[in-house]
């Protein structure tokens, strides 16, 4: 009787693995053979001035198509900034970070609520590549997936495009769009705090925001340096010196108008269904000056 029974739950837990394997292929949607070719998909000429600064810069974007950077021009510092915040154990695992996703289930469960993601970065270039409505079953194949692109590109390919696309505030993506926004300096002139703050960000894009409030900004830094410090990451000096620096934003101001002057470029060119940048002889500088004063005497 007891083999039997035996026999009869293996059956069942057979049958129950291999329709839930059925049913996440079928769930899975197919991993791009490169990732470069997802953003070139979209088709947006960049007019840029006689400077080389965009004119016609767009954010209603789902990637980040023009402000790319590789691995190699992003600091060391706050790449292992992201990767301990993000994903600590991201040059380990295959995708699927086992141990924080158990964690996570549990804690989940316990809440009955998705509390707790413990998604990896590859998980989160999955969510990227393809939108899907927030559920257990979509962090379930969305794993799967994380798997697959693991198999198809190495970790220095998904780190750079994620860095390069992850979202933040004002519809900005990838750490190059921040720190224009933030800063407009380059990547490689901020001091660490203002990396933190580019790290800490990322965790609420829609909610934190520098320009509105910095006090949440300054308490997940102090909470990231702490994490830094028992990953033998920096020492207790470099965190006194973290903690001296400033965030030096820039004074948020309006772009330059230059629609009607765009449009002309782009039907002259015939330019419209490409990603192509075209120099223009337009002094940006001169043309916001103007635009300032106008408002100025016209309001």
């Amino acid at each position: 009787m007891l083999a039997k029974k035996s026999l009869f739950f293996a059956v069942v837990l057979l049958v129950f693995v291999v329709f839930l394997f059925g049913m996440t292929k079928l769930s899975m949607r197919e991993i791009p053979d490169d990732l470069n070719a997802v953003i070139n998909v979209i088709k947006k000429p960049q007019i840029i001035d006689k400077d080389g600064k965009p004119l016609n810069i767009t954010y209603q974007n789902k990637f980040n198509l023009h402000n790319i950077i590789s691995l190699h021009e992003i600091p060391e510092f706050l790449q292992q900034v992201f990767i301990l915040s993000e994903d600590k154990r991201f040059y380990e695992h295959g995708g699927i970070d086992w141990i924080a996703r158990i964690n996570a289930i549990y804690q989940n469960l316990i809440t009955l609520k998705i509390k707790r993601g413990a998604s990896t970065i590859s998980e989160q270039v999955i969510k990227m590549l393809h939108t899907r409505k927030r559920s257990f079953w979509t962090r379930w194949v969305e794993g799967w997936e994380a798997y697959e692109l693991e198999l198809k590109f190495d970790k220095a390919t998904i780190l750079e495009f994620y860095l390069n696309q992850v979202p933040y505030t004002a519809q900005r993506r990838g750490l190059k769009q921040a720190t224009i926004y933030y800063f407009k300096r380059n990547l490689n002139t901020l001091n660490q705090k203002e990396m933190l703050s580019l790290a800490v960000l990322i965790k609420a894009p829609s909610r934190q925001d520098l320009y509105k409030n910095t006090a949440k900004t300054d308490r997940d830094i102090n909470i990231l340096l702490d994490r830094l410090k028992k990953n033998n990451i920096i020492s207790d000096k470099q965190i006194q010196e973290i903690k001296t620096q400033t965030i030096d934003l820039v004074e948020k101001n309006n772009s330059t108008r230059t629609e009607h002057f765009i449009n002309y470029i782009i039907k002259q060119n015939k330019i419209k269904n490409n990603n192509k940048i075209i120099k223009t002889t337009i002094d940006g500088n001169l043309q916001k000056i103007a635009q300032n004063l106008l408002l100025r005497f016209t309001s």
